[in-house]
């Protein structure tokens, strides 16, 4: 192989990666927070969606709701947080 297909043939593997990573970061991000809060003391906690976006800095949780002893002390429809780096 030649040098050039190399460097391409691994800038396609890089990019492949970035996107399996993007495309699994919101997964990721809401099973770790269910699990966060379910060992916080929390009997269920519900997260509908996440949505983040990490060129404006933006997470969203979409539908979060927390229950503990049957009742549900906290409930979002959105919630959101804007980071600036």
């Amino acid at each position: 192989m030649k040098q050039k297909q190399k460097w391409f043939i691994g800038i396609l593997i890089l990019c492949g990666l970035f996107g399996v990573f993007l495309t699994l970061l919101p997964l990721i991000v809401k099973q770790q927070a269910i699990t966060w809060f379910t060992q916080n003391g929390l009997d269920e906690a519900k997260i509908g969606d996440v949505d983040i976006n990490l060129f404006t800095g933006q997470l969203a949780i979409i539908d979060l709701q927390l229950q503990k002893d049957g009742t549900t002390p906290l409930k979002f429809w959105r919630l959101t947080a804007d980071v600036e780096w």
